[in-house]
């Protein structure tokens, strides 16, 4: 994203990962114990790890997609993009940590409530979806985006974000074309 600072410089900053993975503590559940359910005193343990693995993937992947053309140009490394994303991952985990355990307590203790993380659980892979496919689309180089243009013409398919290509206007004899037609006085 690009803003402009006090200074009038422009400057690029990158996309947060926000609460969009939070709900999910409410709703997915690793099995640590192998106990096959995910009640009792270690369901909050459960509920948490789930909620915080999927909060940590979303941001490195999303960290991963806004560094990949620095990668292509040879600005970064792959040490270095790895470092970064495990970072990404770390500190969003860290800041969404409290939110995630009281998650996965509350529906630890009131197991009615799965019901109600489940859909705001759709709504937040939903948001996440999007970001993701826009991050994916901004990391595409223009073979990538043309190559994917043309599939896409080929296919009949319209995908939101990309540009299309179209054809010039075929002007007329008074200088209107057939989508500007001369206006109407009446």
């Amino acid at each position: 994203m690009l803003i402009k600072d006090q200074d009038g410089n422009y400057i690029i900053k990158p996309r947060q990962p926000g609460y969009e993975t939070v709900p999910l503590a409410g709703a997915v559940a690793w099995d640590l114990n192998a106990d096959t359910n995910s009640v009792g005193f270690d369901a909050p343990a459960e509920f948490a790890a789930g909620g915080a693995t999927i909060t940590a993937a979303y941001a490195g992947v999303m960290r991963g997609l806004e560094l990949i053309p620095l990668y292509r140009a040879g600005q970064i490394s792959r040490q270095a993009l790895v470092k970064e994303c495990l970072s990404a991952s770390w500190e969003c985990t860290k800041s969404k940590a409290a939110y995630i355990i009281v998650a996965a307590l509350i529906v630890s203790l009131l197991p009615g409530t799965g019901i109600i993380f489940a859909a705001a659980s759709v709504v937040g892979m939903s948001v996440c979806s999007v970001r993701l496919v826009r991050a994916f689309i901004d990391a595409l180089d223009d073979t990538q985006v043309s190559a994917l243009r043309k599939a896409a013409a080929e296919a009949g398919v319209t995908i939101q974000g990309l540009p299309v290509d179209e054809a010039p206007a075929k002007p007329s004899a008074a200088g209107y074309s057939e989508t500007d037609p001369l206006p109407s006085f009446g």
